[in-house]
């Protein structure tokens, strides 16, 4: 079992430096710049959703289980709320006609 859930735990963390270094040579390889920013909002729901699977196994009763684990979800969090301090505001109106 603990091999499992180190599988569990590495897998998605792999898949998502995967994707960010194949995002990132495809955009230098081209050297086009994007055609737009990718949209905070997304990024953030990203984040925290990613945050969402993995805090539990480094939180339970409100008791850090795994001190490791625990920073890097911290750490995510705070990339979140970096990205939400640079999302542009929105009129609620602005952001349903999307």
């Amino acid at each position: 079992m603990p091999i499992r859930d180190s599988l569990r735990r590495i897998v998605p963390r792999a898949a998502l430096v995967a994707s960010a270094w194949l995002f990132a040579a495809s955009a230098a390889a081209a050297q086009v710049p994007p055609a737009s920013e990718p949209d905070p909002a997304q990024m953030i729901l990203h984040v925290l959703d990613y945050v969402a699977v993995d805090y539990p196994g480094a939180v339970k009763g409100g008791k850090v289980l795994d001190e490791g684990e625990y920073r890097e979800q911290m750490e995510f969090v705070g990339q979140a709320r970096a990205l939400l301090g640079r999302a542009p505001s929105r009129t609620p109106e602005e952001a349903y006609a999307r």
